[in-house]
């Protein structure tokens, strides 16, 4: 017997190829098989053995049509009808059982983590050349953790082989920063060629990368690194003083980050901004 299904729309069809039918009142003397000296009847290849929510009427082996399922009341076993020996009631439950097992079965395929998205992203970029479907896996992961390093990369590229440099430019920049903090000179190298000068990332785009290194990713070290190179540029850059100062508390650097707290208080006192300048007072460790 070689069950196949499908669904929609609140039915289900089961098709099975070569089944035995015959009603319990006709079988054998040993109560299994066609009546004795009868040949057995198949219907036709892909017939439909059952329909839920709308039954169909079966035909017995001689041709003439038997009830359908909705008309069987209780207590009418002369008529029940079996499955090559079976009720047909069980094998409906254990094809539609099998049904819904093979389709969690295809969904549970599908990429949940970030590493399985990141295989199925690179696949689809280096195997399959299609940057498209890659871009949305990379884009998956990029949702549930924005600061991956790897991601970001594959995300510009897939962009860029997709033939949409423009959303690939700020990514290259984001890349190029998180290159840069870690040293990574050789992803530095080749997001530089990709947006075509050697100095282009925006303040804007160090500040949400450090952010994303000091509260996502846990990670005061190279955070400290791109706050510092927004200061570089801007010295009184006043959420650059304020994080930079922060992440180096975080990192065990309260000396470091004492005179930070200082400037990040007398810029908060100058700018009305009470609540800034309470926490530096606070991480000063006391009224000033």
């Amino acid at each position: 017997m070689a069950p196949y299904a499908w669904g929609g729309g609140g039915i289900v069809c089961v098709i099975v190829h070569d089944a035995l039918w015959w009603p319990a009142s006709d079988r054998g003397a040993n109560g299994a098989g066609p009546p004795a000296g009868e040949v057995e009847s198949r219907p036709s290849r892909g017939s439909v053995a059952s329909r839920l929510a709308s039954p169909q009427p079966i035909h017995a082996r001689d041709g003439t049509q038997g009830r359908s399922t909705d008309t069987m009341r209780l207590g009418e076993t002369d008529t029940t009808w079996l499955l090559c020996g079976v009720p047909m009631s069980k094998c409906i439950v254990a094809l539609v059982a099998l049904c819904a097992c093979t389709v969690l079965a295809t969904c549970s395929k599908a990429p949940q983590t970030e590493e399985a998205m990141m295989k199925a992203g690179l696949d689809a970029l280096y195997t399959r050349h299609d940057p498209a479907a890659a871009a949305t896996l990379f884009r998956k992961v990029l949702e549930r953790n924005p600061a991956h390093y790897g991601a970001t990369y594959q995300l510009a590229t897939a962009l860029d082989r997709a033939g949409k440099p423009d959303e690939a430019r700020p990514l290259w920049e984001k890349l190029l920063a998180m290159a840069e903090a870690v040293s990574d000179t050789e992803t530095a190298g080749t997001a530089r060629a990709r947006l075509g000068k050697a100095n282009v990332v925006s303040e804007e785009t160090l500040m949400q990368t450090g952010l994303a290194a000091l509260y996502t990713k846990n990670d005061p070290n190279t955070a400290t690194t791109l706050f510092q190179k927004v200061l570089e540029r801007n010295p009184t850059h006043y959420g650059a003083t304020y994080q930079l100062a922060t992440a180096l508390d975080r990192a065990g650097k309260p000396a470091e980050a004492r005179p930070l707290w200082e400037k990040v208080l007398q810029m908060a006192e100058g700018y009305n901004d009470k609540q800034t300048a309470d926490t530096a007072r606070a991480r000063l460790g006391g009224e000033q």
